[in-house]
């Protein structure tokens, strides 16, 4: 990869039983890249070169996958994965975007966007219009945004610089759960399932990873903390059991056991990661300028064993 392109965001999605990982770099390229499946050769993706992406998001629409994206002027464009046909949405955040992510309402496709002023944004993507656009949301950068379901209704949960965790039902684009103090301001987050109840995992700028359980307002700090911050956090579950993934500012990446509170396993690449991406038991990795995809291996007794191999953006695997 060229000096300077790193990676800015990144995203897995299921193309006709072939999984694909889309990643956006800092020279406004979107690239697809086949990671299981026989789909074959990469492909770029068309992009307003002038308009860096901030963040991407796979869904499905009429039955077909799409992803959407957004840059900093606040476009927010979608893609056919199949055809790679492009259409820019007939509406716009009208603000930078630090973080997307979308979900299903009924069956109607939703995206969430979190604004670097503060506000959020959820718009239908089958129609095109606005559920809700909260100006002031936050007091400061909304960073990240991730969708769950709390009590059968899709929700969001934004966190951002100002250390708060906010609610939103999708569909009514209303608060669904107090707001919480994580303590620190939040570089990323994502969401997972534990027991039955939707669980928030917030990694902090401090280094700290806590769990929010959404319903009952309540936390734990996992027993070990990063020594640098957190930047990126995914969720996923292998054999039934929670796992978060999360990635910090001086290249350090910790698989957790979400029921023991610790790290199961540690690994560390020679950038910051900056974005991270899980389906199942396949982990996508945005590092400085690398894309490293991480597999498991055979368990032996219960511990979680990963391999991994880089690709060069955006062309070859290596």
């Amino acid at each position: 990869m060229s000096p300077g392109a790193g990676v800015r965001s990144l995203a897995l999605a299921d193309l006709g039983g072939d999984l694909v990982a889309l990643v956006a770099d800092s020279r406004a390229r979107i690239t697809q890249w086949q990671v299981e499946g026989t789909y074959g050769a990469s492909r770029r993706l068309e992009w307003n070169q002038a308009d860096l992406v901030q963040a991407l998001a796979c869904t499905t629409l009429d039955g077909h996958p799409v992803a959407v994206c957004c840059g900093i002027e606040g476009e927010l464009v979608l893609w056919d994965l199949e055809s790679a046909g492009r259409q820019a949405l007939p509406f716009a955040v009208g603000a930078p975007v630090g973080d997307l992510d979308c979900t299903q309402v009924d069956g109607c496709p939703a995206v969430v966007a979190a604004g670097l002023d503060g506000s959020v944004h959820i718009r239908w993507l089958d129609r095109g219009t606005p559920v809700v656009s909260v100006e002031q949301a936050h007091s400061g950068p909304v960073k990240t945004v991730a969708c769950t379901t709390l009590a059968g209704q899709p929700v969001a949960v934004t966190a951002g610089l100002d250390g708060f965790l906010r609610f939103w039902d999708i569909g009514t684009g209303q608060p669904c759960a107090p707001t919480v103090d994580n303590g620190a301001p939040v570089g990323a987050i994502d969401c997972v399932v534990q027991d039955s109840r939707a669980v928030a995992v917030a990694g902090g700028v401090d280094g700290t990873v806590r769990l929010w359980d959404i319903a009952a307002s309540r936390t734990r700090a996992l027993r070990e903390a990063h020594s640098r911050a957190v930047r990126a956090v995914t969720c996923t579950s292998v054999e039934g059991n929670p796992v978060a993934v999360t990635g910090t500012d001086d290249g350090d990446l910790w698989v957790w056991d979400l029921d023991q509170g610790l790290p199961t396993a540690r690994m560390s690449f020679p950038g910051a990661i900056r974005a991270l991406d899980a389906v199942g038991e396949v982990i996508l990795v945005g590092c400085s300028a690398e894309v490293v995809v991480l597999k498991r291996r055979a368990l032996r007794g219960n511990e979680l064993r990963w391999t991994k191999w880089a690709w060069t953006f955006p062309g070859a695997q290596s």
